[in-house]
């Protein structure tokens, strides 16, 4: 018996199971749980945190005497409740487990279109709600100086002061706000189309 020749032979024996598809499906498979699982645990806190500033600002809302601070941080109240709705229906994908025995790259393609959606409508909404706040903020702040909020619109000082607070904050908050979603998404993304390439390449 030659020795060597069953030793070649047992090797690539081995080194072929360790390669087959159905290894490679089931280790994509075993990677792909935890970016799922860490993506679910990031979007539960940002309902958690769309709740706590909803509220906020409907308590601020219900508190101020002054109309035009109700009427911009109301507006706010309701974009927190549409973006409450929109991030919670991507969360219930989450809420039944993956039946990854089905069809695996189709189920990590839905999950990753549905998260980039979620995040793209996060930050185009951001660019109507940063104005909105800021300006909400700027005439609460007025307001709870004692100053009239009508009389100061009426003042040039008030509307360049204003718009100079808009135009460097909300391109600032809208960068902050993409710097977070990468934070807490991005690694995570970026291994679901790690896996996706990797299970197309295995077609």
């Amino acid at each position: 018996m030659d020795l060597q020749k069953e030793w070649d032979k047992l090797k690539s024996e081995k080194f072929s199971r360790e390669d087959t598809p159905e290894l490679r499906l089931d280790a994509i498979r075993k990677q792909s749980r935890l970016p799922l699982q860490k993506i679910k645990q990031n979007l539960y806190y940002t309902l958690y945190f769309i709740v706590i500033f909803g509220l906020l600002f409907l308590y601020i809302v219900l508190q101020s005497n002054e109309i035009l601070v109700q009427l911009l941080l109301g507006i706010l109240v309701l974009a927190y409740g549409w973006a409450f709705w929109y991030n919670l229906k991507v969360y219930r994908l989450f809420k039944a487990p993956f039946d990854f025995d089905q069809d695996l790259n189709t189920s990590l393609k839905h999950v990753y279109a549905k998260i980039k959606r979620a995040i793209e409508f996060q930050e185009r909404m951001g660019l109507y709600v940063y104005p909105i706040s800021l300006a909400g903020g700027f005439f609460l702040g007025m307001a709870s100086d004692g100053r009239d909020v009508d009389q100061a619109l009426s003042e040039p000082r008030t509307l360049i002061i204003l718009t100079v607070v808009l135009v460097i904050f909300t391109p600032l908050l809208h960068l902050f706000a993409k710097w977070l979603d990468n934070l807490m998404y991005g690694k995570y993304l970026k291994q679901l189309e790690a896996n996706i390439r990797d299970l197309e390449s295995t077609d």
